[in-house]
């Protein structure tokens, strides 16, 4: 602790000529959140009559001091139930003002490299959807249940759940579709893939078409190309209806799986259920797991080792089928 460097008053003023400059640089939406969080730090910090003033307090006592200061009044904001997306936010401004400071040669120490970082999320918001969490029974009860509600809204959702478990759609994708992106002469659907820019066409069954043929007669009018709209009455007004986002499809199959009493299922998790099953196809029809995965238009690690285990599965199961066999042979001898 006593090799940590105190910084001497006589750098308080160029501290304070940095933490304007530092601020003074930034555009005026940012200059403005900054000085709030500057703020926020102020009233936290007992004495501190001005951001920079507590900042220099802040700095004055070292690195060590520093770090359990900051630290502490992040746990402050967490503790009263902050987002965590806010706090990181709040404390920013803090260590790029401490990393500023450093390459101006005002202070020897980097306090962001001290601080450790913030989850992404909290909980198991972070975490990968988990195919052991929901299960193709839970999931045809879902669309069983969509399927009861003949209305223009049942008929949308019932649609929607169709193309993402058949057409392995993300969220983006899903509410990004257009009626011209449907071709119901040849069964296909057209979707932009943004890596190799071009547009792929992907093939639907007859039972996901007759669904989105429905949807489509009974598709309000609407001045938006999107497949899929609002049915709201509320946007029965002069500029047509409101096409849906990311977040009211969650909202849309989370309210779904709350009247079917069912445990909560996400559009991600209908996806890779809708993964794994042209997984395991794909490993029964003998294709290879790189062929495999672009049928699905999938590369990444983790449904690789799906595919992997889709291969081993059915491994498995022939390798008992002939076991069986074998065993019958034998004792019909």
């Amino acid at each position: 602790m006593a090799s940590e460097r105190i910084i001497k008053p006589l750098n308080l003023a160029a501290l304070a000529l940095c933490h304007e400059a530092y601020i003074r640089g930034k555009r005026p939406r940012t200059r403005f959140a900054y000085q709030s969080y500057f703020e926020w730090y102020c009233k936290w910090d007992n004495g501190a009559s001005s951001a920079p003033s507590a900042l220099l307090a802040l700095l004055s006592g070292g690195k060590l001091l520093a770090d359990k200061k900051l630290y502490d009044y992040r746990e402050h904001l967490l503790r009263e139930r902050h987002p965590v997306s806010q706090v990181r936010n709040a404390i920013i401004p803090l260590t790029g003002f401490c990393k500023t400071a450093r390459l101006d040669g005002l202070i020897d120490w980097d306090l962001k490299s001290v601080i450790p970082p913030l989850p992404r999320k909290l909980g198991g918001e972070q975490k990968v959807p988990d195919l052991q969490s929901v299960t193709y029974e839970q999931l045809a009860a879902l669309r069983a249940h969509i399927a009861k509600d003949q209305s223009p809204t049942g008929l949308r959702d019932q649609a929607m759940l169709s193309v993402i478990s058949e057409a392995l759609l993300s969220t983006v994708e899903t509410v990004s579709l257009k009626v011209c992106d449907v071709d119901l002469a040849h069964s296909r659907l057209r979707i932009w893939n943004r890596g190799a820019h071009r547009d792929d066409y992907l093939p639907l069954s007859r039972c996901t078409l007759r669904e989105i043929e429905s949807w489509i007669r009974c598709r309000p009018r609407s001045q938006s190309d999107r497949l899929f709209v609002s049915t709201s009455p509320n946007y029965d007004r002069p500029g047509g209806q409101r096409a849906l986002t990311e977040r009211i499809l969650l909202k849309v199959v989370a309210r779904r799986c709350l009247d079917a009493r069912i445990p909560h299922i996400t559009p991600k998790m209908i996806k890779l259920l809708g993964i794994n099953e042209v997984a395991l196809l794909c490993t029964q029809k003998g294709y290879s797991v790189p062929a495999g995965m672009a049928i699905t238009r999938q590369t990444s690690d983790r449904l690789f080792r799906l595919h992997s285990h889709a291969a081993n599965e059915a491994a498995k199961s022939a390798l008992s089928d002939a076991l069986s066999k074998r065993s019958r042979g034998g004792n019909a001898k």
